[in-house]
């Protein structure tokens, strides 16, 4: 018997597999923003749901034996396989997936703390962009945030979840008209409209078990992205050509990369960001149902895979379980080879069966 690091290194293959898989389901065909950030939010939640799939089988091992269907799909060892070699490679798997979610969970609460840091220390803002805040907010029907003016960040920012607060750079301030202003502002009130601090929340604290994984990036680049261009086509749908004349005097002041937790006009990308604020595409609606369709026959294949280093289920009858006996003469001998209807001998045992 094996430890549970087993079943962590058996979910983190699962779900690092599936991962690529999902995402590329997610982002195709999907044209609309909105639509494709809910799809790859859905995809990277599934993939986070597959690292569960190992620990049923362990936890809840009469769930197995109540479904007599899965019976006929168990799936035998492999011969050619070991199973204490392939249990002490999932181990060390399950061993680096650790490290690796415990640095990248580290690397993110700092990201957290610096932002968060940053904010509390930004001084009050001017009344006269106080102002602009709050009008802006009743005119969307939203409570207004706390603003504050920092000079540790390039670009504004919403952070919070509970108590937001608007972080507006002092350079920006200086270079922006106020008619520009005024569409910074409702950038960042747009995000705390849709509720996007709280789901940046979740999209981070879902990336931190696939640490350096390749597709964790990528997902999370198109989740940022998608999210940026819902808010633009929200903002700028009205003057598209002045708003993309923000954008780009936003970015041009920009010189350090923004943080994960940050809420704001995103830099990178711009040039898509603006073609498709200029020329909207034609809608394509994600199908959701593919991603849950592939997750939910890799969990059944993850239940019914081999069990290596675990006790089998007890699904055969007492009659037809196979046990074997050793003799002081020879091997093992099954008992299954035994008939039970044979006459006894003078000793009082069955004569071995002929061929």
């Amino acid at each position: 018997m094996h430890g549970p690091m087993v079943a962590v290194g058996a979910g983190a293959m699962i779900a690092w597999g599936a991962l690529p898989l999902l995402s590329r389901l997610a982002a195709r065909r999907t044209e609309d923003p909105q639509l494709r950030q809910r799809a790859l939010t859905f995809s990277l939640l599934l993939s986070n749901a597959l690292f569960l799939a190992p620990w049923i089988r362990i936890v809840w091992p009469g769930v197995l034996a109540r479904f007599t269907p899965l019976h006929a799909l168990l799936l035998p060892t492999p011969a050619l396989l070991h199973a204490d070699a392939v249990c002490c490679l999932a181990e060390a798997i399950g061993y680096l997936w650790l490290i690796s979610s415990l640095l990248t969970g580290t690397r993110t609460l700092t990201q957290l703390a610096r932002l968060r840091r940053c904010a509390r220390t930004g001084q009050p803002a001017p009344s006269e962009v106080a102002e602009r805040v709050h009008v802006a907010a009743a005119d969307m029907r939203i409570d207004p945030p706390a603003v504050v003016m920092v000079n540790g960040s390039d670009v504004p920012f919403i952070t919070g979840v509970l108590e937001p607060v608007l972080a507006l750079p002092i350079s920006l301030l200086h270079r922006l008209r106020p008619a520009a202003m005024d569409l910074v502002i409702r950038h960042e009130l747009v995000h705390l409209a849709r509720k996007d601090v709280l789901w940046n929340a979740i999209v981070a604290g879902a990336c931190v078990p696939f640490g350096w994984h390749p597709s964790a990036r990528r997902v999370m680049q198109e989740i940022v992205l998608a999210r940026e261009e819902a808010v633009d086509s929200a903002v700028g749908s009205t003057s598209p050509c002045t708003y993309a004349r923000v954008l780009v005097d936003v970015a041009a002041g920009v010189s350090r990369r923004p943080h994960v937790w940050t809420l704001g006009i995103e830099p990178s990308s711009l040039e898509r960001r603006i073609a498709r604020l200029l020329e909207p595409p034609v809608e394509v609606r994600a199908a959701v149902w593919h991603m849950f369709a592939l997750a939910s026959v890799l969990f059944v294949a993850a239940l019914v895979s081999p069990r290596f280093g675990l006790r089998p289920l007890p699904i055969y009858g007492g009659s037809e379980i196979r046990a074997t006996r050793t003799s002081a003469e020879g091997p093992s001998v099954s008992l299954s080879g035994i008939r039970r209807d044979c006459p006894k001998n003078e000793a009082g045992g069955c004569p071995h069966p002929g061929p």
